[in-house]
């Protein structure tokens, strides 16, 4: 797996993809490319703009693969209370954009060993779930959701693409648009 972009949070997904045996490869971020070896350990590998390099010809055939998976690991939060957060939003929003230019580039789920997940939940790609979040059957969660740790999922709950449901927070009985936000320990809920 690639990460895409990079920020705080990356030691936690780091740790995370070690206890769930998923490889790192490295680093895409055009803001340290160039001027830092690493970031938590992995390499920091190339720029955004050559993200169609890592789709190579399958053997003599004229057919292209990817050879790895992606997860986009820049933040978004929208408090905007400064500059630096601001930019962050703004990468995210960039890197999302860069992926919808190759519609069959395939993007990696971050699960926490320790994070409940039942078989009939329908995950989009990129999505981090935490430790000790317990989903429960028939969930639907889009694409680049982050549901930190100790969340609740209730059943058959939708949740839509670029979510963040923060630590604690809790959805049962209602549904959740794109680009939502459940802060620290809130619950959203129709009952």
């Amino acid at each position: 797996m690639i990460f895409l972009g990079s920020n705080s949070a990356i030691s936690i997904w780091v740790e995370v993809c070690e206890r769930a045996n998923i490889p790192v490869t490295g680093i895409i971020d055009s803001d340290y490319y160039g001027n830092t070896e690493s970031i938590c350990g992995i390499p920091v590998i190339d720029r955004e703009e050559n993200l169609g390099n890592y789709k190579k010809k399958l053997g003599t055939s004229s057919s292209k693969i990817w050879t790895n998976s992606f997860f986009v690991a820049t933040n978004w939060d929208p408090s905007r209370r400064d500059d630096v957060t601001e930019r962050n939003n703004e990468k995210r929003e960039r890197l999302k954009a860069l992926l919808e230019q190759f519609p069959d580039i395939p993007l990696k789920n971050i699960i926490d060993p320790l994070a409940v997940v039942p078989k009939d939940v329908e995950l989009g790609g990129g999505n981090y779930i935490g430790a000790g979040t317990v989903i429960e059957p028939g969930a639907k969660i889009g694409k680049h959701t982050q549901i930190w740790y100790q969340c609740i999922v209730g059943h058959d709950v939708e949740i839509g693409e670029d979510c963040v449901l923060n630590r604690r927070a809790t959805i049962w009985g209602a549904n959740m648009g794109n680009h939502s936000y459940i802060s620290l320990g809130s619950t959203l809920s129709l009952i």
